[in-house]
């Protein structure tokens, strides 16, 4: 079981920095939900608001390597969208507390996992969430069907040698190709392929997305090259 000594952590968020009465009205219900409840609660300064793209903001972060270093014995918040931006996000942040036997409080919706009710809450949002991802996962393979159906390439990267025309389809990019062609005459001619890399970058000849060649990039040009069973005639580079 929690330590019930240790403290929550209390988190808010906004989505702007103009939101302070938002923020001022959750720290507001926090600090009398705590009260009410007879529970330490922190609720750190500066944890409002949102900080990009990652696995998870900043602030949940914090809290859950508090939680992990038994600092702290689990999270409130006001509502759930105060925590994660979707479902599968939520389920994510569960877990974790799952693992250190911490819990989650979410006052406007009465749950608290450390009862069975609100476990039995998230067993039911775990499994809309694994539904979501199942149908994810069948439209992708479905649109990745169809685009193989009709000759496009499935994947969004071509291959160097390559582009993608409006229509989704392969299409020949010239200057790549003369590199390619170079690429195959020295592998033909038995170049290692450290002094191929030497020899490219001397001949101005470079990569995509980067200043010079390395031998991996380059392997894997020449077996796809002559994978494909089509080797071009390079006399004229």
């Amino acid at each position: 079981m929690t330590d019930s000594r240790k403290p929550l952590i209390g988190l808010v968020r906004a989505s702007t920095s103009k939101q302070s009465a938002s923020v001022e009205q959750q720290r507001e219900t926090l600090s009398n939900w705590a009260f009410l409840h007879d529970e330490m609660i922190s609720i750190p300064e500066g944890n409002e608001l949102e900080s990009g793209t990652k696995q998870f903001r900043k602030p949940v972060q914090d809290a859950l390597s508090q939680i992990a270093a038994n600092q702290a014995k689990g999270i409130v918040v006001t509502k759930l969208d105060r925590l994660a931006r979707s479902l599968p996000e939520l389920v994510r942040i569960v877990d974790v507390l799952k693992q250190h036997d911490a819990v989650l409080v979410v006052i406007e919706s009465s749950i608290n996992t450390a009862t069975t009710e609100g476990m039995f809450f998230f067993h039911i949002m775990a499994a809309v969430a694994e539904l979501e991802r199942n149908l994810i996962s069948e439209r992708i393979k479905a649109s990745a069907a169809h685009r193989k159906a009709q000759g496009k390439r499935v994947s969004g990267v071509p291959p160097y040698g390559y582009r993608l025309n409006r229509a989704g389809a392969l299409v020949v990019h010239e200057e790549e190709q003369r590199v390619i062609r170079q690429v195959l005459r020295y592998y033909d001619l038995g170049c290692p392929w450290s002094m191929m890399v030497r020899k490219l970058h001397q001949e101005g000849m470079k990569p995509r997305n980067a200043e010079r060649w390395s031998e991996t990039p380059l392997k894997r040009i020449v077996e796809r090259e002559r994978n494909k069973g089509s080797k071009e005639t390079y006399a004229n580079s």
